[in-house]
């Protein structure tokens, strides 16, 4: 899957990611700020061969930067963090090599009812924690093989 397919699935850019010292930073856009939940996407990006290549797929609740510095690429505290961070590392050692970050909102809706100790409720449900289920199970049959950095059914 490419940035270019993930645009044509309604997919915004939410940034670029970079490594400078060892260690990994990024640029977002306003995109990723925006307050709302959804699914995104890391990018490998090889400029010279042309390859593109979903290295994780994963759900956000609030927002995208808020889920980008949650991943703590650089926490010693955090295993995977720490395995994902080698991965990226590793991968953009090569001057070609950039990453970058994609999102698409997914739906919402509030919804009323009645709780079950009586009290009515109002409340925003997403989809988003299905739709990231979904986009794998999409990148899954198109590639015969989950995102290098998705380990689980559902992400990390």
């Amino acid at each position: 899957m490419t940035s270019q397919e993930l645009q044509s699935l309604g997919f915004t850019k939410a940034g670029d990611v970079d490594v400078v010292d060892g260690k990994i930073g990024s640029t977002l856009t306003p995109f990723a700020s925006e307050v709302t939940s959804g699914v995104y996407c890391w990018v490998l990006i090889n400029d010279t061969n042309k390859k593109q290549e979903v290295i994780y797929i994963g759900k956000y609740g609030k927002s995208i930067k808020k889920r980008w510095g949650e991943h703590r690429l650089h926490n010693p505290g955090s295993p995977t963090g720490l395995k994902n961070a080698d991965y990226i590392i590793q991968q953009m050692a090569e001057t070609d090599i950039r990453m970058e970050l994609w999102g698409k909102q997914s739906h919402a809706e509030e919804f009323s009812y009645t709780n079950i100790i009586g009290t009515e409720i109002s409340k925003t449900f997403s989809t988003y924690s299905v739709d990231e289920e979904d986009l794998i199970a999409y990148y899954l049959q198109k590639n015969g093989k989950r995102p290098a950095l998705n380990r689980t059914r559902g992400g990390n």
